[in-house]
């Protein structure tokens, strides 16, 4: 039953977002994982691995946990990943590099970026000042 809930869910989080559908070993990522938040923490899972795709489809790859601590892997590789921290880094390097190259796209309009990432330009705000703060230069908006 629990299975269910979560596909079922996956599905209504990817029909709102821009992904059509994802592979089976997402899926068996998911299943795996164990579930200690609410039905937002599986939301936010599929909607970062919505952002984060590169192709037509979710793959398991694209999928990262709130704690990946927490994630219960049956493949050594990935635990072993996960212990040296190396997703962490990964993972908002590439946070800042979409956030950046949605501002280019949208030639710097914070609302406009906010709506391509899927988050509230509040969030964008908090970002692009952490951001600031790292010293990465940020798209001034064109008029």
């Amino acid at each position: 039953m629990l299975n269910k809930i979560i596909r079922s869910i996956a599905f209504l989080v990817l029909a709102m977002t821009w992904a059509p559908t994802y592979a089976e070993e997402a899926e068996n990522k998911l299943r795996a994982h164990l579930w200690r938040g609410n039905v937002r923490e599986l939301a936010n899972t599929m909607q970062r691995a919505a952002i984060l795709s590169s192709g037509a489809a979710i793959s398991a790859a694209d999928i990262f946990f709130e704690d990946p601590l927490e994630f219960e892997s049956t493949s050594p590789a990935i635990a072993e990943t996960v212990e040296e921290g190396l997703l962490g880094g990964d993972l908002k390097a590439r946070e800042n590099q979409l956030i950046v190259e949605a501002l280019n796209a949208v030639n710097g309009s914070r609302k406009m970026a906010a709506e391509k990432l899927g988050i509230s330009p509040r969030t964008l705000r908090y970002k692009l000042a952490r951001l600031k703060e790292q010293g990465v230069a940020i798209p001034a908006a064109v008029s």
